[in-house]
């Protein structure tokens, strides 16, 4: 379901979000939470207790129970938002197996009501970024560690966090057709974040994707 807590995230400053996930973290079972999750629990550091979270298939660093978040890899930067979804995911996460039945956004709990605006948060960026350049769109990905699929004319898997995919489709155009591009996840992914979280994620990765390639 939809964290109504969280549905004004976007007006609260970074810093407020990131407080409200520190707090909720500090109030799990670590050891727990990193069997469910797919985190390695690395044991006591001279900051505290650390634990190993790859995301977008980059090791990060999480102390518990202050919520530090740290990218191992420098030039990997983690945003406020980023921090905010790596806790949220080992908070919320439950180990459920993927299913292997890919849903869109509409598909999850009260996604049916955003998800127009998480569409437009991402689609068009994407077209216009790789729409009918599907080298483009896998040199992003593999940034990231992608994978293709057979999703679309051109599909790539990105590994978020070990146990959630984001599956990106991309149609090519023609002369009847315009390029589009869909995204799907994996059915269990609302057993590791709530729906506003994964839009969140999903327009993290994008907003990723297209700076990769301006850069």
């Amino acid at each position: 379901m939809l964290d109504s807590s969280k549905m004004d995230l976007g007006e609260k400053s970074p810093e407020d979000a990131y407080s409200r996930a520190c707090l909720e973290f500090s109030r799990v079972n670590i050891e727990e939470q990193c069997f469910k999750s797919g985190a390695t629990y690395l044991g006591e550091r001279p900051e505290g207790p650390c634990l190993s979270l790859l995301y977008l298939k980059q090791e990060c660093l999480i102390y518990w129970p202050r919520g530090e978040v740290i990218s191992a890899n420098q030039e990997f930067k983690l945003s406020y938002l980023d921090k905010v979804i790596i806790l949220d995911y080992l908070i919320q996460a439950r180990g459920t197996p993927l299913t292997g039945q890919a849903v869109t956004y509409a598909q999850l709990p009260s996604g049916g009501f955003y998800f127009r605006a998480v569409e437009q948060r991402t689609i068009p960026l994407l077209l216009k970024s790789f729409g009918n350049k599907p080298e483009h769109f896998l040199k992003a990905g593999e940034f990231f560690g992608a994978i293709r699929n057979s999703h679309g004319d051109v599909g790539i898997t990105i590994q978020a966090f070990p146990w959630v995919p984001l599956y990106m489709a991309m149609w090519l155009g023609d002369d009847e057709f315009p390029a589009n591009m869909r995204i799907f996840y994996d059915a269990s992914i609302k057993d590791y974040l709530d729906t506003y979280d994964v839009a969140m994620l999903t327009v993290s990765i994008v907003g990723k994707m297209i700076k990769f390639k301006q850069d």
